[in-house]
């Protein structure tokens, strides 16, 4: 069974349910974005930090001879 566009009428109530719903998968998406985001930024972060935490050793172990 095939509905035509035209053949639909849409409560009010209904309209607001669905704007709603589509404002908050906006939110949720734009969520997503920022955690995929701060993710590459704490990787990064400790990717720096485990070559910091090498290279202080290296140090540590030329300061020592």
């Amino acid at each position: 069974m095939k509905i035509k566009a035209s053949d639909l009428h849409f409560s009010r109530p209904i309209l607001e349910k669905f704007d709603t719903l589509r404002e908050e998968l906006l939110k949720l998406f734009a969520l997503e974005k920022y955690i995929d985001k701060k993710k590459g930024e704490l990787g990064n972060y400790k990717d720096n930090l485990d070559e910091l935490t090498a290279l202080k050793s290296v140090y540590s172990y030329h300061k020592k001879r």
